[in-house]
Parts: structure tokens; sequence; C-alpha cells
């Protein structure tokens, strides 16, 4: 796999995750 490919697959993740865990969190409290 290319190595730029990997990182940016890598950065979309992490930046999901990011955004998806307090959205999970608010969710859980309502």
């Amino acid at each position: 796999m290319d190595r730029k490919m990997n990182d940016d697959l890598t950065k979309i993740v992490f930046l999901i995750v990011y955004y998806a865990i307090p959205f999970l969190v608010i969710t859980s409290r309502i």
C-alpha cells in the first residue's frame, strides 16, 4: 500500500473517531 495513501487514511479514521466519540457521549446522555 502506498505510504501517503496510508497516512491519509489514518488521518481520516482519526478524524471520524475524534468527532464520533463526543457525539456518542452526547446522544447517550439524552
